[in-house]
C-alpha cells in the first residue's frame, strides 16, 4: 500500500513570470493498494493474478480577495482492475491466455463565489458532475 498526501502552489509558470498566481492552491490525496499472486501448478503451467485499487481526491482553490472571488474545484477518483493470465508451457507449444476487468469513476464539484464587499454581500454557485463509472474487460491469447 501506498499513501500520499501533497499540497502545492502554483507550479505552471509556462515561461512567463506574469502567469503565476500566489493564492493558487493544490491538494491531492491518493491511496493506492496493489496485490499479485503467482502459482506455480506444475512444470507446464504458471497462473498469475493480480490486484489494484486506486483513490484519489484532489482540492484546487483560488481565491482572489482582491477582486471579491473564489473558485474552487474538487474531483473523487476511484479505479480497481483485476487481471489474470495462465502461462502454458510444453514442448512444441506455449500458450499464453488470459483476462482483466476494469472499472474507473469520478466525481467533479467546481463552486465559484462572488462577494460584494460594499454590500457585504455572497453569491455562490456550484456544480457536481459525476461522470459515471467506466468499465472494460480484455481477453487475450497467444501461442
Amino acid at each position: 500500500m501506498r499513501h500520499r498526501d501533497l499540497e502545492t502552489g502554483d507550479l505552471e509558470l509556462h515561461f512567463h513570470e506574469s502567469d503565476f498566481s500566489s493564492m493558487l492552491i493544490e491538494k491531492t490525496d491518493s491511496t493506492t493498494l496493489r496485490a499479485g499472486l503467482r502459482q506455480d501448478i506444475g512444470p507446464a503451467l504458471t497462473l498469475l493474478g493480480s490486484y489494484m485499487r486506486a483513490d484519489k481526491d484532489i482540492d484546487f482553490a483560488e481565491p482572489d480577495p482582491a477582486a471579491g472571488l473564489d473558485f474552487q474545484l474538487g474531483r473523487q477518483e476511484r479505479s480497481d482492475s483485476l487481471e489474470g493470465q495462465a502461462l502454458f508451457r510444453a514442448a512444441r507449444l506455449k500458450l499464453v491466455a488470459g483476462a482483466g476487468y476494469f472499472d474507473i469513476g469520478t466525481d467533479e464539484t467546481a463552486t465559484f463565489d462572488v462577494t460584494d464587499p460594499a454590500f457585504a454581500s455572497r453569491t455562490s454557485r456550484a456544480a457536481t458532475r459525476k461522470s459515471g463509472t467506466r468499465t472494460s474487460t480484455r481477453t487475450l491469447s497467444y501461442r
